[in-house]
């Protein structure tokens, strides 16, 4: 509502629900410069296409007034562990993609062993990753390893720095990948 393009008379707001996703599309374009490809955008100072619905809004609390509500939506699926949003842009309209179904994390043999093998409230470094795996893996794998058991749940980041370890949480692996 606030970012059509009403000067468009045959521009509608149009609602696409797929079992994995809501596509949003209507009339009107993100400025020129914003978007760098369809999950990132720069920085950008407010444009309001219809200031007299958003200040509504805005008084409502429905939304801000700073440009960051491209920022503010792609941060709020990542926090619920959803796929980022994507923006497409162009001939006249704004397509919005908004992913219902969290990714897929995928877990190699390696990080399956370690979660089976660690027990609860266990921590771990990235050091100590390596020596489980009898140092057989390089540093950037055991990082990215990590990484991704941090992402799914199953380790929790304790501490920054040389310092850096792991606490293994209570979530389990699902069942098909025992």
């Amino acid at each position: 509502m606030v970012h059509r393009d009403y000067g468009d008379v045959s521009g509608e707001v149009l609602l696409d629900i797929s079992p994995d996703r809501i596509e949003i599309t209507n009339s009107g374009e993100i400025p020129e410069g914003i978007l760098k490809n369809s999950t990132s955008f720069e920085l950008y100072h407010p444009v309001f296409r219809n200031p007299m619905i958003a200040h509504m809004f805005y008084l409502r609390g429905k939304m801000e007034k700073r440009g960051r509500g491209l920022a503010l939506i792609k941060q709020l699926f990542l926090d619920y562990g959803l796929k980022s949003p994507e923006w497409i842009s162009g001939d006249g309209f704004t397509t919005v993609r908004l992913y219902g179904i969290p990714e897929t994390i995928r877990l190699n043999a390696r990080m399956r062993n370690l979660v089976l093998t660690l027990k609860i409230g266990s921590t771990i470094s990235r050091e100590q990753y390596e020596d489980f795996f009898e140092r057989k893996i390089s540093e950037k794998t055991a990082r990215l390893d990590i990484s991704k058991l941090v992402e799914g749940g199953w380790l929790s980041k304790m501490s920054d720095g040389p310092t850096t370890s792991y606490v293994r949480t209570n979530k389990e692996l699902p069942d098909i990948t025992r």
